[in-house]
């Protein structure tokens, strides 16, 4: 679109000399002397020439009847010249204008009102001095300022109040593919590398590989559409189609072609319902230009805003510190204060005007920059992008320096912070790993009574060779996953100067290093409990479950994460084993001990009885568990089997009656986990697995169990939570093993379309079955015979017990006159002693003393 130029309307009776110059001299000069006169007298109509007679007409006509008007022509022509005059200033100065011109009138202004104000001008204008004028325009000057600056903040307020209003329309990312979600993280290394190189162009070598990622997106697409029975659906429809419709025109011979198009297009629609034929368009779904535009990757849009922000970053890096522009204010204000001179004090004021103007213009252009952050931490997270995926660590690194070299950004940089130094899943585990290492290598320093011993020398050796190894191990898969390798990784190099100093007896340096080392560990999110263990020189916990009691907060938003587990799925209570690291479990309430004499005297000790104050510890043989049978062990990164994933069967052990959960190696008791079989651990292999499919096809798919979410799994701001991890046995033709397989692995194997399917099905029916467990655990009811549960059951399957009950059997000797096979045994729950279900004789509770009865052996039948 042209720009269009506003000129500035001429005179009446000039258009003509300016389009066209034929006209001779003397026809000029009249012209340009009706131009000085039109100036001024075009508005001057104060009735003195006649009614509806202006003077600009009446002068007119003079000067074209010739007639000489005398002192009055003149006395016009005077004033008219010194106005001129005025207005060739003004000209120059923009500002000049008295504020009452039609540019700043009311729009619905009578005329009465415009000719008052017109006159009232021209009066003004013939009376006052420079000084005055001057001090006009200045007014002016400063009131169409003003007018500027409220217009640019009432549109940028209008368009910040869109972008929140919009903000809050929406909605998290849909979650992509596995294939095109491998695709995108393909392509973040080569974005981490637009930042130094600040090109407006992408590199070839860069597109060819874009290029390429956007061709198998394309590929995969291509697969959703065309599947194997939209392809024979299609086919179909080419071969028998054209028949039907042949079939239809014949059966219509007398209808016109208007008449018979409809009845056409209803046949064809049902034609395609009837072969599964799917007309992406007209049925509402995603068409091949829809997933493209979908799962493409948005490689333009992310490299125009990198670019943007790599410029911008280099501005703001560039501009005068804060701090300076600050102190230099100050100091130009304190000298105006006690300066006298005249000329002093202008020159004060100007510089001071300066100074004040650049450091506006500086903040103007940092909130832009940090606005434009935000926006593009926003962006990312639109797009399902970790910004520490395609930030390289030099933008970042410098990104945090400008944030850090002024107060008024702190605020602004806890809250990017928070989005940009989120601790990873491992990065936590990592850190649990070498809590109590490090704080037994620090402690064993801060030591310092008598010599060190070559003993706490080899101790220290082995602890720092433990730190050594995980951090390590922790930098490799922050590698592999496209992070920083020194992101929230263990300040080795501060702690092997702590101990080449410890061993030279160099007190004062290990305690300055300890410093230092306290001030890395408050930068790291994940080492909050190392940096807590070493300020209070209390050991740290093992894990984040012993740290529950202690933040109950936390602890209840463990147990009850506000996102649902699966849509349409009933939510149903925790159970013990189900998967979380942490579980609720019921605490009695402690009696007072502030107890009376008076009561104690009338306290009835016959009804009392005493409960059981031993708890026997569970003993771990051959894959048995409190919580269930080993069935299978999915392997942790680390080689800690505490952090093992073990799968037991929950049920009573046949087929029908199979509950599964997943417990972790921190659920278990002291050597748990440890004593659990090696044979029993997945190691599933995708290749060689696929490639003896078609001698070893699948046999049966199922059940699944599904586990709540990691602990320390933290959503990121505006992102789709994660699924909860689920698995799903997988046997095969001709093979006795079968594999537990997570759903990435499944997905893999069986492929997307077909693993979702059978997911549909195996999830909910996996949750009813939890749910069904869930209630016979709390009703004491036998899963398979729906009977209370007696001893016999406890023996068999201690994990179909409530935990407080299990763990509230009498263990002690029993009179051996009451031990009887008809005698009901007794348990204690609190202060309620309880038989009823055990109204039938079973095996008595391990640890009663039987071997004075000589009682057969009797079945339920016999019984």
């Amino acid at each position: 679109m042209a720009t269009q130029i506003a000129h500035p309307s001429l005179p009446i009776g000039q258009d003509a000399g300016f389009q066209k110059n034929t006209q001779p001299a003397w026809k000029g000069k009249e012209k340009a002397k009706a131009k000085q006169l039109h100036a001024t007298a075009e508005d001057d109509s104060d009735g003195q020439n006649g009614p509806g007679l202006s003077s600009s007409s009446n002068k007119k006509k003079l000067i074209t009847n010739g007639e000489d008007g005398g002192g009055e022509i003149e006395e016009v022509q005077r004033s008219d010249e010194e106005l001129d005059t005025e207005t060739e200033e003004e000209d120059d100065d923009p500002f000049a204008s008295s504020g009452s011109s039609d540019s700043e009138a009311p729009p619905d202004e009578d005329e009465a009102t415009v000719a008052a104000r017109k006159q009232a001008k021209r009066d003004r204008k013939k009376t006052e001095t420079d000084e005055q004028r001057n001090a006009r325009r200045q007014a002016t000057k400063a009131r169409r300022d003003l007018q500027d600056e409220r217009q640019v903040a009432e549109t940028a307020n209008a368009g910040i109040v869109g972008y929140m209003e919009a903000r809050k329309e929406r909605k998290p990312p849909s979650e992509r593919p596995q294939e095109v979600e491998k695709i995108w993280r393909s392509l973040y290394p080569i974005l981490k590398t637009w930042w130094k190189e600040g090109g407006k162009e992408i590199p070839k070598s860069h597109m060819r590989s874009i290029d390429a990622a956007q061709s198998k997106i394309k590929k995969y697409c291509e697969t959703l559409i065309n599947t194997p029975e939209q392809v024979e659906a299609t086919h179909r429809y080419h071969r028998e189609w054209p028949l039907e419709e042949k079939k239809i025109r014949s059966a219509n011979a007398g209808v016109s072609d208007e008449q018979l198009e409809p009845i056409l297009t209803k046949a064809e629609r049902n034609f395609r319902q009837t072969i599964g034929m799917k007309d992406y368009s007209k049925d509402g779904e995603d068409t091949l230009a829809d997933l493209q535009h979908k799962y493409g990757f948005p490689y333009e849009l992310l490299h125009g805003q990198i670019h943007t922000m790599g410029k911008e970053l280099t501005t703001v890096k560039e501009l005068t510190k804060d701090k300076f522009l600050k102190t230099k204010i100050e100091d130009l204000e304190e000298a105006l204060r006690n300066t006298s001179s005249r000329k002093q004090v202008q020159r004060l004021e100007k510089k001071l005007a300066t100074t004040r103007k650049l450091r506006e213009e500086n903040d103007k252009k940092t909130t832009a920059f940090l606005r434009g952050v935000l926006l593009f931490m926003e962006s990312l997270s639109d797009l399902g992008i970790t910004p520490t995926s395609v930030i390289s660590s030099t933008a970042m690194r410098e990104f945090n320096l400008f944030l850090q070299s002024s107060d008024q950004h702190q605020e602004l940089y806890q809250k990017l912070s928070q989005e940009l130094e989120k601790p990873t899943l491992e990065q936590v585990e990592s850190w649990e790993l070498v809590a109590n290492p490090v704080y037994e290598l620090v402690e064993t320093m801060r030591n310092r009574d008598g010599m060190i011993t070559d003993e706490q020398i080899k101790t220290a050796k082995g602890q720092m060779r433990l730190v050594k190894t995980q951090n390590y191990k922790l930098q490799l898969v922050n590698e592999n996953s496209g992070f920083d390798a020194d992101m929230n990784s263990v300040p080795v190099s501060i702690l092997n100067d702590m101990m080449d100093q410890w061993q030279a007896g160099n007190s004062d340096t290990v305690d300055a290093n300890l410093e230092r080392l306290l001030d890395q560990l408050r930068t790291k999110e994940p080492a909050k409990d190392v940096l807590k263990s070493l300020e209070t020189r209390i050991a740290p916990a093992n894990s984040a479950r012993l740290e529950a009691t202690a933040n109950p907060k936390r602890f209840e938003a463990i147990l009850h994460p506000k996102t649902p587990i699966a849509s349409g799925v009933p939510k149903v209570p925790e159970m013990a084993g189900s998967g979380n690291s942490t579980r609720s479990v019921s605490t009695p309430p402690i009696p007072s001990r502030d107890v009376m004499e008076k009561d104690l005297l009338d306290m009835d000790i016959d009804s009392m009885s005493l409960d059981n104050d031993r708890i026997k510890s569970f003993t771990y043989d051959n894959g048995e568990t409190e919580f269930g049978t080993l069935v299978a062990t999915r392997a942790s990164l680390s080689e800690n089997p505490r952090f093992h994933r073990f799968i037991v069967n929950a049920g009573v052990g046949e087929e029908k009656w199979e509950f599964f959960q997943v417990i972790r190696g921190s659920d278990l008791g002291p050597g748990g986990a440890e004593s659990m079989p090696e044979d029993k651990e997945i190691k599933f292999d995708l290749r060689d697995r696929k490639k003896n499919l078609k001698a070893h096809p699948l046999c049966e798919v199922g059940p699944c169990v599904v586990m709540s979410r990691a602990e320390g799994y933290v959503c990121r701001a505006g992102t789709k939570p994660r699924q909860p991890d689920t698995y799903i046995r997988v046997t095969y033709t001709g093979l006795d093993t079968a594999d537990w397989l997570s759903k990435t692995e499944f997905i893999q194997l069986a492929g997307k379309r077909y693993a979702e399917r059978k997911l549909a099905s195996l999830v909910p029916a996996y949750y009813q079955r939890e749910k069904y467990f869930a209630a016979c655990k709390a009703q004491k009811r036998h899963p398979k015979t729906k009977m209370p549960l007696t001893a016999e059951d406890l023996e068999n399957y201690p994990w179909l017990f409530p935990e407080e009950d299990r763990l509230s059997y009498s263990y002690g000797e029993v009179d051996e006159e009451e031990e009887t096979a008809n005698s009901s045994l007794t348990r204690n729950f609190g202060d309620i002693s309880t038989s009823e279900a055990f109204s039938k004789a079973r095996k008595p509770l391990p640890g009663y003393n039987t071997h004075k009865n000589d009682l057969k052996e009797e079945t339920d039948e016999d019984l």
